[in-house]
């Protein structure tokens, strides 16, 4: 049996599209889904590579005549890439996360919120035209720590007579 075209160009279309999520966001480029307050670095971030493989690779084994053999292999091995995503997706390789998030998250861990909430109130196109180095991002973090230290200062005296 025939895959019908629009099935073929929607799954390669979707399967494309997340491979370059995934690749844009792991190189860095797109930055707006880690740092946004709303956008929590969700798994999306991670297993996108992973699943559009499998999309893609579905694309090609329904649509085009190959012995059933092949067939059950690639299956096999696109949902391994399928498993491999949703995988990703719950644990959030470093890997996978962008080298300027891990620095940051490294550095400036402690002060996250109060760094979202900055990028919100100032835009994210600001943010991202002011921190484009890691110097630059580390300046940001430092500006913002001493705009809000009593603010975390407050919170962390809260969070140590909890414990």
């Amino acid at each position: 049996m025939k895959t019908p075209p629009y099935i073929f160009l929607t799954l390669l279309s979707a399967g494309m599209y997340s491979i370059y999520l995934g690749a844009s966001g792991t190189l860095g480029y797109r930055r707006l889904t880690y740092i946004l307050p709303n956008y929590q670095s969700g798994g999306i971030n991670y297993a996108s590579i992973p699943m559009g493989i499998m999309m893609v690779v579905w694309a090609f084994i329904y649509t085009f005549p190959i012995s059933d053999k092949w067939v059950w292999f690639f299956t096999y091995v696109s949902l391994g890439c399928g498993l491999v995503g949703l995988f990703f997706n719950f644990i959030q390789p470093t890997f996978l996360t962008p080298k300027w998030y891990r620095w940051l998250k490294d550095k400036h861990g402690d002060i996250m919120p109060w760094l979202r909430q900055d990028v919100n109130d100032t835009g994210y196109s600001t943010w991202r035209k002011r921190t484009e180095t890691i110097a630059e991002l580390d300046d940001w973090a430092v500006d913002v720590r001493k705009r809000y230290n009593w603010e975390i200062e407050i919170v962390k005296k809260q969070e140590n007579t909890l414990l």
